[in-house]
């Protein structure tokens, strides 16, 4: 295996693992009739918590210790993707954002919630920006319109994140939903951080760490939601989960091409 791609793997690997206790937890974890946690030590929830603390250790050593790694300022080769994978990564992480917006406006209708119509037409600018900067990328055409794209699924997220914290404001049990709202903070700071090599900004090993950790919280966070409903069988939840499963596998996509291309910037193929 290529070197470059050791820590995208990595990051799949443990946040799978994430996802197997974040289900068992949210199983285990609260009382059925209440929602509240059990007053024992959950041993899913404790061992959740080790193994997040470890993985945020893990690729912030990682991070510092490649900050200065010969190549980190060959960014140049981000602005150009190449090959069949790269691309139909990014077309698939489009196709689900436009999904999301669909479904989305599909809910609007149903309730006519103001907030879901806005993440729809958020969902939908951030596909068709996904689009618009690979297309760029691959004929090596960047313009500063371009660039804006980069950048386009930063509001989606911070909308999103404004509207799942409102959501659970009067929620007293914040284990119930942190995972997710760690997720979307550490999923907007990596785009966010990535973006900035397209504006002259680079930050390599902030954007390094970002993106590996938001890799594992997103499977974590949501892969541990669709087990538990799956394992519990709460095949109820899923269709009002579908909205938010899309738009974050379409966010996860991003960020695992995202990440090869920075891991393959500073490591080089090796």
């Amino acid at each position: 295996m290529k070197k470059s791609d050791l820590l995208t793997v990595s990051a799949i690997i443990l946040g799978i693992c994430g996802a197997f206790l974040r289900a068992k937890h949210l199983l285990t974890g609260f009382e059925t009739d209440t929602g509240l946690p059990l007053r024992s030590i959950n041993p899913y929830g404790l061992a959740l918590v080790v193994l997040t603390a470890c993985v945020f250790l893990f690729f912030l050593i990682l991070a510092l210790l490649y900050r200065r790694t010969a190549g980190i300022g060959a960014s140049s080769s981000l602005y150009h993707i190449s090959g069949v994978n790269q691309v139909s990564v990014r077309v698939l992480s489009a196709f689900l954002m436009f999904l999301a917006s669909i479904i989305g406006i599909y809910q609007f209708l149903l309730h006519n919630s103001v907030s879901i119509l806005i993440i729809s037409l958020l969902s939908l600018v951030s596909g068709a920006g996904l689009i618009s900067l690979t297309l760029a990328q691959k004929k090596d055409c960047l313009s500063d319109e371009h660039l804006i794209c980069a950048a386009a699924p930063v509001f989606w997220i911070c909308f999103l994140l404004i509207y799942y914290y409102r959501e659970h404001s009067a929620n007293p049990v914040f284990g119930s939903f942190s995972y997710e709202l760690f997720a979307l903070a550490v999923s907007m700071m990596a785009i966010f951080y990535f973006s900035g090599f397209f504006f002259a900004r680079p930050y390599p090993a902030r954007a390094l760490f970002t993106s590996s950790f938001a890799i594992y919280m997103i499977l974590t966070a949501y892969g541990g939601r669709v087990l538990c409903s799956v394992l519990g069988n709460r095949f109820y939840e899923l269709p009002a989960s579908l909205l938010w499963l899309c738009g974050m596998s379409s966010i996860l996509l991003l960020v695992i091409a995202n990440s090869s291309l920075l891991n393959r910037a500073l490591y080089g193929k090796r």
